[in-house]
């Protein structure tokens, strides 16, 4: 019967368009990026949510399970309490976040959060239990807070209307790819030279 009711699934008729081949799709999709990626501005910001989702998928999500781990000597239950302390924080901080990015422009935000991200991961290694480790992985989910949202609005900001969901998607895309290199990048790299040096 839902063979019949869905439309994905309904016998084609004659005259019925033929889906494009994928190899269409991404040149079609390509071709709408290429302006986009053209202006300095929109590519500056592209490379700060590549860097983000690096540092996220990398430091916080590779690295931090191995180092609590490791180092710490955390079992599950602690090492998901640390994880939802982050994400307790991240959830409290957005809407001041967004506040402060509509008041001063998420340009304005980045700097700050990119800064006290980098911070919190150079840090974080210094710290020889999870109580002196408390403050670096606050400060990370603080700025993850601004830097999961900032950059998407200052694309949209730089964007015109008429490509506005280009850049979005084109933001969105750069963002997994960030989140690819940094996930198998730097547990590729903790694999070869291990947590610590990684």
């Amino acid at each position: 019967a839902t063979r019949f009711l869905i439309p994905e699934t309904m016998p084609r008729r004659s005259g019925t368009p033929v889906a494009q081949s994928s190899s269409a799709v991404v040149a079609a999709m390509l071709a709408q990026w290429r302006p986009l990626l053209a202006d300095p501005e929109v590519r500056a910001v592209l490379i700060v949510n590549v860097m983000y989702w690096v540092a996220l998928a990398g430091g916080q999500m590779t690295l931090l399970p191995l180092l609590l781990t490791n180092t710490y000597g955390l079992g599950p239950a602690e090492i998901g309490a640390v994880f939802a302390s982050q994400a307790a924080i991240n959830v409290a901080a957005a809407g001041p976040a967004a506040a402060l990015a509509d008041r001063f422009g998420p340009q304005k935000v980045l700097a700050p959060a990119l800064l006290t991200m980098a911070a919190a991961l150079a840090t974080l290694p210094l710290a020889t239990g999870i109580t002196e480790a408390a403050v670096p992985l606050a400060l990370m989910a603080l700025s993850s807070a601004a830097l999961s949202s900032a950059p998407t609005a200052l694309v949209s900001s730089l964007a015109t209307p008429a490509s506005r969901a280009q850049a979005l998607a084109v933001t969105r895309t750069m963002g997994d790819v960030g989140w690819l290199i940094g996930g198998a990048g730097v547990g590729a790299l903790a694999t070869v030279v291990g947590t610590g040096p990684a």
